[in-house]
């Protein structure tokens, strides 16, 4: 048996769906955006530290993202083992 990916078309409203659910179950804002409306009101829970990670993160990122990134598939797994290499301990 082999798996396919869902296509967009499917994916992306089931998506939707799954977060309006889930944000009509919980009536809180999920993610990101209850971390910044957390922010905004001075509150500092999981979410607000949710939101400075994904910031501190993309800003750490940022020095690494000047290479070009992967065109090809093939070319991503070449970039992801030469990047686990160099940061690896020695070979065995």
């Amino acid at each position: 048996m082999t798996w396919e990916r869902c296509p967009w078309y499917v994916a992306g409203p089931l998506l939707g769906i799954l977060i309006v659910g889930l944000r009509a179950t919980v009536n809180k804002p999920l993610g990101a955006l209850g971390g910044y409306i957390d922010l905004a009101s001075q509150r500092f829970g999981f979410r607000t530290f949710l939101l400075l990670g994904f910031v501190l993160g993309g800003a750490a990122s940022q020095p690494r993202a000047e290479h070009s990134p992967p065109r090809s598939r093939m070319e991503a797994r070449r970039w992801a083992a030469r990047s686990l290499r160099c940061c690896s301990g020695p070979a065995r």
